[in-house]
């Protein structure tokens, strides 16, 4: 696996045109990438992490106006999630429209939406002018990580680059949340807490 500087972006996003897999740094830890869109590349992430195939995975997107070419916001609530807490580290399961592959959402009827506040990842997002997959880059089960000297061989083996950016202080996964019955529902804490989430959703 060739690491790559933040400068070398282009070789990157030539990459994931191509079809491939690639690992960047997100706003919480490294994560391995692809085109959302292209069935090969998310059936590659699945075999790379080792990853149980009924597990979904979640789209990231560049702008909050995305959220709606391949989701429906569909009460007040997921408006102020959007709003206020977006973009960062918190993903949000929505109710999906038709056309979404089932490949992503797992024949579920939602599907994860994040807009990352990492530079580099909207900057590929943009450029690639399409949604990208972008999952910790582990094999499943195993912890996240903050380090590329400490990336599994089995996965960098299987990767041709990553942009390295040295160690990520943060290294804690993002936040899935989702809305029902008019309240927000923890399915995964992570880098922002259920007591934080609330506090900026009552301001």
């Amino acid at each position: 696996m060739k690491r790559l500087s933040v400068e070398n972006i282009d070789i990157i996003i030539d990459e994931i045109k191509s079809g491939n897999t690639v690992i960047m740094p997100t706003d919480t830890i490294y994560g391995i990438a692809c085109d959302a869109l292209n069935k090969k590349a998310v059936n590659k992430i699945y075999k790379i992490k080792k990853r149980d195939n009924n597990k979904p995975l979640t789209l990231n997107l560049n702008k909050k106006k995305d959220i709606t070419k391949y989701a429906y916001i569909t009460n007040k609530l997921e408006k102020e999630i959007i709003k206020k807490l977006m973009p960062g580290a918190i993903t949000l399961l929505l109710k999906k429209k038709e056309y979404v592959v089932d490949l992503i959402s797992k024949n579920s009827e939602y599907i994860g939406v994040r807009i990352p506040n990492n530079k580099i990842v909207k900057e590929i997002i943009k450029k690639i002018n399409s949604p990208l997959v972008l999952t910790s880059v582990n094999i499943s089960g195993e912890m996240p990580i903050i380090d590329l000297d400490d990336l599994n061989s089995e996965i960098s083996n299987n990767i041709r680059c990553a942009i390295d950016v040295g160690i990520i202080n943060k290294g804690v996964e993002s936040t899935i949340v989702k809305v029902t019955n008019n309240k927000v529902e923890i399915l995964r804490e992570g880098k922002i807490t259920k007591k934080q989430i609330e506090d900026i959703l009552s301001r």
